[in-house]
């Protein structure tokens, strides 16, 4: 796979699990990617969004994108989503004089959403659980 990258088109992926990361990598067959990603995750994977790149720059893209969101970084190529998603969204990335598209998955934003919601009312049901417990 190595040997392959810059030498044909390739992608730069980000695939997301059910616990709010996202894994930003590069290959030449999302596909077969995901798969291979599944097999080892006890959790679901999506694809949310990729970059096709036809000039041959994916891993200079997948370089520049780990380092952005390096303080996002929760382990090896995965990331907390949140800042991730919100950048992906807009729909371009630009790199120097470079812009490239991203095929973002709508899915995606909309499962987004749900889970902010849970989260929230989770976080509601805690706090008037504690509150409850202060004047009982």
């Amino acid at each position: 796979m190595k040997g392959i990258l810059g030498k044909v088109p390739c992608y730069v992926y980000f695939i997301s699990d059910v616990c709010g990361h996202i894994k930003i990598g590069v290959t030449c067959d999302i596909t077969k990617r995901l798969h291979q990603l599944q097999t080892s995750s006890p959790s679901k994977l999506q694809l949310v969004a990729y970059i096709y790149d036809e000039n041959r720059n994916a891993r200079d893209i997948e370089r520049f994108l780990h380092y952005k969101f390096r303080n996002r970084n929760t382990s090896g190529e995965w990331f907390d989503e949140d800042e991730i998603l919100d950048y992906i969204q807009a729909g371009t990335i630009k790199i120097n004089s470079n812009i490239y598209e991203v095929k973002y998955n709508m899915r995606i934003g909309v499962n987004r959403i749900a889970r902010a919601v849970n989260r929230t009312e989770k976080n509601i049901f805690a706090l008037c659980t504690s509150l409850r417990s202060c004047y009982e």
